[in-house]
């Protein structure tokens, strides 16, 4: 039966057919302790699948805008275009960034050691834009924001800091500003678009960069159906059928419905003694 799929062709939320479900399995276990149907069909039912939301992203000529949205007269433009070069050619978490250091880099092989959820180290490829970039911010920028007590930290703010990873999401906000994009643009928005390009155009990563489980952050970007087959080099998808529409279904309730009233109708006549006019 497929009840379950009924969220997917109506606007109904998973949490508000989940409540419908359960109202309907009190009814029809109620339906089968008076006798009134051979067996709860609600038994049958498959559960509903926890509620799922696609991540947002961004498309590449989006991105592109945002990337060349930096201001040359910003206080530091050459840090700023380095950090979201970084974010969007790797993938990178906002905390992966702000914490990644000077060790760390490896322009010959175009790699960056970060360490990640539960400091978990992983290596993780950088595009030759963004190395270009980066060097670009060393060699230029980094050197005079250095003050007595800085660390190696490869982004540093105008005190000598670390950035933060609050001050990081402002950049990309003000970025995205200037840029005149019209969306609500954050730095994990550039993590999930990086992924999404990947499969769009042919590359598919083994598994979401830098999650070890499947959790609400780690979901995959989802390509369409036909679209997400053909980079994983398998069939398509094929609808099922055969399956008991929603529209199916509630009317079959309603017939159970008034078989039951007529049940209950005709028991009280035969209590009470009275006959109906057809009679």
């Amino acid at each position: 039966m497929n009840f379950a799929d009924a969220p997917r062709r109506r606007a109904v939320r998973r949490r508000s057919h989940q409540a419908r479900r359960r109202r309907a399995e009190i009814f029809f276990r109620w339906l089968h302790t008076r006798g009134r149907i051979p067996r709860d069909i609600t038994e049958t039912l498959p559960l509903p699948r926890t509620e799922r939301y696609l991540p947002e992203t961004m498309n590449e000529l989006q991105v592109d805008r945002l990337l060349d949205g930096i201001s040359d007269a910003a206080p530091h433009a050459l840090r700023d275009r380095a950090m979201l070069e970084l974010l969007y050619a790797s993938g990178l978490r906002v905390s992966e960034l702000v914490n990644a250091r000077l060790e760390f880099l490896d322009f010959d092989n175009r790699i960056i050691r970060v360490i990640g959820k539960g400091n978990k180290t992983r290596l993780v490829p950088v595009g030759k834009r963004a190395c270009d970039a980066i060097k670009t911010y060393l060699d230029r920028e980094r050197p005079g924001l250095v003050k007595k007590k800085t660390g190696n930290e490869i982004f540093l703010s105008a005190r000598g800091a670390r950035l933060s990873t609050s001050a990081s999401g402002k950049i990309v906000k003000r970025t995205a500003k200037h840029a005149g994009l019209d969306l609500n643009v954050y730095p994990h928005l550039l993590r999930h678009s990086f992924a999404t390009h990947l499969l769009s155009n042919g590359r598919r990563p083994p598994h979401h960069p830098g999650n070890a489980r499947a959790t609400p952050t780690s979901r995959r970007p989802r390509l369409h159906p036909r679209r997400s087959a053909a980079v994983e080099g398998r069939p398509p998808p094929v609808p099922p059928k055969g399956k008991i529409t929603p529209h199916l279904f509630l009317v079959i309730v309603l017939l159970i419905l008034l078989l039951s009233f007529k049940d209950e109708e005709e028991d009280y006549e035969d209590e009470h003694g009275i006959h109906s006019r057809a009679k």
